[in-house]
């Protein structure tokens, strides 16, 4: 063999390598995931999936170093996928870490041996249940009603959620933070409950078809845009606290539709 047909043999093996299914494949299902290093360990920084891959394990160690973290949009490239597990050393999930396209998801599963979070019926909750992490956006039903117990609704929890229509809250809850039901164009009801105290900004915006919304007696801190919504279709909007005793952000109420928008109004039914 002459040094050219050498070349060109070699060329070809290498190219066979990298387009082969098993052994020295180059399409690796790791070449889709970044880590990064941070103090204690690793953190899952970016995961691109494609439609072959409707799981995504997270594991609990790479290159020998434990995964403790889920980073800002880590798992946000990935339409196609139907399950999220997480490893039993993830300590931290960015409120970010799912925001993006995770549009298919029906459930999220946390490894029995993190002593941090849960899941139950495929939604994330810290270990003491106290805080609602994250709900897949594709989860079977059109209602939920949060577990007794919860205290906080973390930002991002029900990001983009459309396949929802009514949510009930338990008499526990306290706090809905930023973004938490973002977007959830198909949400019709929130039973809101007495013990509530603050919505955070954007918690509940662009909800856009809220059919009706009553505002609880302990509600003291509404954020900016923390109800907004360009088009409401709210017919009922009440209040059992005077706008003027509770902390209003900018641009926090629904508006309506028509000739001009213009803020809906609640009215007071308080005693």
């Amino acid at each position: 063999m002459n040094k050219r047909s050498m070349i060109v043999a070699i060329i070809l093996l290498v190219m066979s390598c990298a387009l082969s299914v098993t052994g020295c494949s180059y399409f690796s299902t790791d070449d889709e995931i970044t880590y990064k290093d941070v103090e204690g360990g690793k953190a899952l920084t970016r995961y691109e999936g494609n439609s072959s891959h409707e799981s995504l394990v997270i594991p609990a160690e790479v290159n020998g170093k434990p995964v403790i973290e889920l980073a800002d949009y880590a798992v946000s490239a990935a339409e196609y996928l139907k399950t999220i597990t997480i490893g039993k050393n993830v300590k931290t999930i960015s409120y970010r870490a799912f925001c993006g396209t995770v549009r298919n998801l029906t459930a999220y599963v946390v490894d029995e041996e993190n002593p941090y979070f849960c899941s139950v019926d495929g939604v994330i909750f810290n270990k003491e249940k106290t805080v609602l992490v994250a709900y897949p956006n594709m989860k079977a039903g059109t209602e939920y009603r949060i577990p007794d117990g919860v205290t906080t609704i973390a930002g991002c929890a029900f990001y983009m959620c459309s396949n929802l229509t009514k949510v009930t809250f338990p008499d526990s809850i306290k706090k809905v933070e930023e973004y938490a039901f973002f977007k959830c164009g198909g949400l019709q009801h929130i039973e809101l409950n007495e013990g509530l105290e603050e919505v955070c900004r954007d918690g509940f915006s662009f909800t856009e078809g809220l059919l009706e919304l009553h505002l609880p007696s302990t509600l003291k801190k509404i954020g900016d845009y923390g109800f907004y919504a360009k088009t409401s279709k709210i017919s009922s909007f009440t209040t059992k606290r005077r706008v003027e005793d509770i902390d209003c952000g900018k641009s926090w109420r629904p508006q309506t539709t028509g000739m001009g928008n213009s803020a809906l109004t609640p009215s007071y039914v308080g005693e």
